[in-house]
């Protein structure tokens, strides 16, 4: 098993069990300086995203930075759509027969051949 990139200093992360993961460093922008945090990963995906961030000419921080900025963007409004689920619960999900035959009436006629 070969040793990840930038990993010199901590082998015993990819010496030990077989699929045992890499150590990769974040830095998150906070008020007054970069926070360091440690994660684990498993190996192939540490190679994975490094050679992900080579290709794009970025270092292995701004991509894990990039990716978590995205990832909590993309579910920014997660809550919203749980506590609508919650409301609603109780509601049945069944179109009303009339109004969908009133709706249906509204269209125009128009042949599709």
């Amino acid at each position: 098993m070969s040793q990840c990139t930038g990993l010199a200093s901590y082998p015993f992360l990819v010496h030990g069990t077989p699929r045992l993961i890499g150590l990769a460093r974040l830095q998150f922008k906070s008020y007054a300086q970069d926070m360091r945090v440690a994660i684990s990963l498993p190996e192939s995906l540490l190679h994975a995203a490094d050679a992900f961030a080579q290709r794009a000419g970025m270092s292995r921080s701004e991509l894990f930075r990039a990716a978590v900025t995205d990832y909590i963007e993309a579910h920014k409004h997660d809550h919203v759509r749980e506590a609508l689920d919650e409301v609603y619960a109780d509601q049945p999900s069944q179109l009303n027969a009339e109004l969908m035959q009133m709706q249906l009436m509204s269209l125009p006629k128009e042949n599709w051949w």
